[in-house]
């Protein structure tokens, strides 16, 4: 779903430190998104939230300027009948209630992404859901903290079923990581 981000994010040191393992982002339980402006496209299967946008699942929110959620009709299982292009009784469409299945979310300006002591901002984020393999991209200034320790580049790409990070310091850019070690008590 729309949190489903489990945006926990290798920090690269010398000492091979990383952010704590764990699930960022609960994809159980209600989403609950409000904003300034809301328009739904059901035929090209697309919701676009506008103006001062908030998205809660669970412990995680999602702020940003503008949230553009993509759909897709869900598949099929075999042997069951395909649903109606549409239907004249309920008005509905494959794109309407359960028949859907989000694609991808696109964010835009001031994104944010808080849960707990994790947090995530950029200028722009991309959940590829059904793309393989699924992955979270964060661009434009991107930077991931989670209490002290942070993970600073232009892009910062989290390969969701690998578990896995990219970082890019852009153009003439370079990635920058800070992490504290635990002090040892002697």
């Amino acid at each position: 779903m729309v949190l489903a981000w489990a945006l926990v994010l290798a920090l690269p040191s010398a000492a091979g430190a990383q952010l704590q393992p764990g699930g960022f982002g609960d994809s159980k339980g209600p989403i609950a998104i409000s904003a300034d402006h809301l328009e739904a496209d059901d035929p090209d299967g697309l919701v676009t939230f506008s103006g001062s946008v908030v998205a809660r699942q669970g412990e995680m929110t999602i702020t940003c300027d503008l949230m553009k959620i993509y759909y897709v009709a869900k598949p099929v299982a075999e042997g069951a009948a395909a649903p109606a292009a549409e239907s004249k009784e309920t008005g509905r469409t494959p794109l309407s209630g359960a028949g859907r299945q989000i694609d991808r979310v696109e964010c835009e300006g001031d994104v944010k992404v808080v849960e707990g002591d994790r947090m995530a901002v950029g200028r722009k984020a991309l959940y590829l859901a059904q793309s393989l393999p699924r992955r979270i991209i964060l661009t434009g200034e991107a930077r991931v903290w989670q209490g002290r320790d942070s993970l600073t580049g232009h892009q910062v790409t989290y390969l969701l079923d690998e578990k896995r990070s990219l970082v890019e310091g852009g153009e003439g850019g370079r990635v920058r990581t800070v992490y504290h070690q635990e002090e040892r008590k002697p």
